[in-house]
């Protein structure tokens, strides 16, 4: 028999779930994962993307597990919903920047702090908020950050939530930014370019920020996921919902790949099982998933990859 057939018939879960199909509970499909690795507990995971990671931080925090990310606080008229929400990272492109100025002990470009027209502050622009400090705190802060990511190197697993593929880069430092202040497109005309990440753009940054990570730090395990946070507003022509389809799909064949080429890197299902919840996954906005959701999403998790007991 051809091998192709032969693996589709000895896999149990070839077929697309049925409402009464095992794996579906509540409504929400459970897709089957054969983890590469386990977890133990205890343990030290550091989450890194979008503000889904902030929400399987939070999961996370109910078990013995040392997560460095969640401590981190910034100053409280800093602060956004969340002390540490100014960690958010949305496209590979800052989140790989991040990761390699934590190897070399390098902080960002001092031009990608811009004054602004109150007298005396800064807009960080590798910040994914608006937020105007003064240039000594922002640049202490940047340090702060630096110091955060140093915890990568003995950590037991990152669990990494690609976002978006929409950014800006700016040409003068060759920084990739998650969001631009309007103003800035006209005060420095040319300077920030729009970018719509492809699968092209995005394979050459992930697989440089693992191998380099894994050199650093050869007995890490990366969890990757898709986070199913949906493109809140479009920079394109098109409906933010095709757009946010695009971004989606392209985040979801890098994972792939990049799952198919590094024996330590898995794929962790949460996109798809958020979205097969539809509507009622998420809260009123349509945008953020509902916390008891992403509890439920984040215990399947550490059933399939922690294999000593959860305390």
């Amino acid at each position: 028999m051809n091998n192709t057939l032969l693996h589709s018939k000895e896999n149990k879960f070839r077929k697309y779930p049925s409402k009464t199909d095992n794996r579906v509970r509540d409504n929400i499909i459970f897709p089957h994962i054969s983890p590469k690795f386990s977890i133990n507990i205890p343990s030290k995971v550091f989450t890194m993307g979008s503000c889904f990671a902030r929400n399987i931080e939070d999961a996370l925090d109910d078990y013995d597990i040392n997560l460095p990310t969640k401590s981190f606080k910034v100053l409280e008229e800093e602060s956004l919903t969340r002390p540490n929400g100014i960690l958010n990272q949305y496209n590979p492109g800052t989140m790989y920047q991040n990761i390699m100025w934590a190897l070399t002990g390098e902080l960002p470009p001092i031009e990608t702090l811009i004054a602004t027209n109150t007298k005396g502050s800064y807009q960080d622009l590798l910040l994914a908020c608006f937020s105007e400090d003064s240039l000594e705190r922002a640049l202490e802060r940047r340090k702060e950050i630096c110091t955060l990511y140093q915890d990568l190197f003995d950590s037991d697993c990152l669990v990494i939530t690609l976002g978006l593929t929409e950014c800006w880069f700016d040409t003068q430092t060759q920084c990739y930014l998650n969001m631009i202040r309007p103003i800035f497109l006209k005060q420095f005309p040319g300077r920030f370019k729009f970018m719509r990440l492809d699968v092209f753009d995005i394979m050459p940054l992930l697989e440089s920020m693992i191998k380099n990570l894994t050199n650093r730090n050869n007995s890490l395990k990366i969890i990757l996921t898709v986070s199913p946070v949906p493109l809140g507003v479009t920079f394109t022509t098109q409906d933010c919902v095709v757009s946010n389809s695009f971004s989606k799909s392209v985040l979801r064949v890098c994972a792939e790949r990049i799952c198919n080429t590094f024996d330590n890197v898995d794929y962790f299902p949460s996109y798809e099982m958020v979205t097969s919840a539809g509507p009622s996954g998420f809260i009123d906005d349509n945008i953020h998933v509902d916390d008891k959701l992403v509890r439920k999403i984040t215990q399947y998790m550490i059933e399939e990859y922690v294999k000593l007991k959860v305390i």
